[in-house]
């Protein structure tokens, strides 16, 4: 009888796991993980995400109100950190902000410090940036969990975003898991079509927000060595 109570006992917890998202990782519904495994699938794949220490690309921006420019960008995937430098015919701007140094930029050769919510807003919003959620989708980070939400594209999937419990952002993946859209509580990006960049997948183009912006993707690598501090340290 003993025994016979022993297995149903077991056979009972192993309907529970079953039937429930996991207790460990990556928290979810079975049809939210679906859906962001698929899209790290589809822009590259796990085994690559899962290394990954930080994204290289270049944008070109396209503003309604003036010039367009070119943007090289660095972001770190593993503490957040983030490195850019802007030029057009006639601007160049570095932007870099870390705990470590804070928010900083360089105009035009002219050094200035971003105040504390330039960094403080920077800092937040960082967990949600959609390479980092990536890789810890790919490391079945038990920071995270994602939710199906209420989607703003017809026949899309919409992943709320939650960090340490924090809700701040949202991507939405057509059938295919690509991204459509993808929102934190600061900015939106609806995308374009998925493209090959080196050894990642990413969207052809995107407009930012409104139609203020749109921004072409020239090139897009990802990295597994590990990025040199003083980047992210101001000049002088």
């Amino acid at each position: 009888m003993r025994n016979f109570c022993l297995l149903v006992s077991v056979v009972f917890s192993l309907v529970l796991v079953e039937g429930k998202a996991q207790d460990t990782g990556l928290q979810g519904s079975e049809a939210a993980l679906a859906h962001a495994n698929g899209m790290v699938e589809r822009m590259g794949g796990a085994s690559l995400w899962k290394n990954m220490t930080y994204v290289k690309f270049q944008h070109v921006w396209h503003p309604v109100n003036r010039e367009s420019y070119v943007e090289d960008e660095i972001i770190d995937l593993v503490e957040i950190r983030s490195w850019v430098r802007m030029k057009s015919e006639v601007f160049d701007r570095t932007r870099a902000y870390s705990e470590a140094h804070g928010y900083w930029s360089l105009l035009n050769g002219e050094l200035s410090q971003g105040n504390e919510s330039s960094l403080a807003n920077a800092l937040k919003r960082g967990p949600y940036n959609i390479y980092r959620l990536l890789r810890a989708i790919a490391n079945n980070s038990a920071d995270y969990e994602l939710k199906i939400g209420e989607s703003i594209v017809r026949g899309g999937t919409a992943l709320d975003i939650y960090y340490k419990g924090e809700a701040g952002g949202t991507i939405v993946v057509n059938a295919r898991n690509e991204p459509l859209v993808w929102e934190t509580k600061q900015y939106k990006y609806t995308f374009g079509p998925l493209k090959k960049y080196g050894n990642l997948y990413h969207p052809a183009w995107a407009v930012y927000n409104n139609g203020s912006f749109t921004y072409e993707m020239v090139s897009l690598n990802g990295f597994n060595d590990a990025l040199d501090a003083e980047l992210f340290s101001p000049p002088g």
